[in-house]
């Protein structure tokens, strides 16, 4: 008896289109290596954590990052791109901050229940990935436009 020829499936095709991808995967991560980082990353995450007044915990809560990568960060080694966006972000929220209330009560602000973001505290919504939201109230605040 002769065998059956085997059919094509999708799992094949699948498997195909998988080491396609795997073969620009290279090219494309080089180019992502390549990428400028952003001006603001070069504010140290200790001083960045030190200046809000918080915890290494709720620091890597609201950069979405883990403990160990925060102390790691304060130890000198460099972010990645997308940690150094979140620093990024949240330098851009401690500048805004700056500009409308005193320094010193940036970090209260940040932990404070707030009317203009529906109740939710600023540092929640940085969490939720709602960092536009907050640096709206923020810009409307500090332009004298109520919400």
């Amino acid at each position: 008896m002769s065998a059956k020829p085997r059919r094509k499936t999708t799992r094949k095709t699948t498997r195909t289109s998988t080491r396609i991808t795997r073969k620009l995967d290279p090219v494309r991560a080089q180019h992502l290596a390549q990428a400028p980082v952003p001006a603001a990353s070069k504010v140290t995450a200790r001083s960045l954590r030190e200046q809000l007044g918080m915890t290494r915990p709720v620091f890597a809560r609201i950069a979405g990052v883990s403990e160990r990568t925060v102390a790691g960060w304060e130890s000198g080694s460099q972010p990645s791109t997308a940690g150094a966006r979140s620093l990024s972000q949240l330098r851009a929220v401690v500048a805004a901050c700056e500009r409308v209330v005193q320094a010193d009560y940036v970090g209260t602000w940040l932990v404070t229940p707030n009317e203009a973001l529906g109740g939710l505290k600023a540092i929640e919504c940085i969490e939720r990935g709602e960092t536009e939201r907050v640096l709206r109230v923020l810009f409307f605040w500090e332009a004298g436009i109520p919400l």
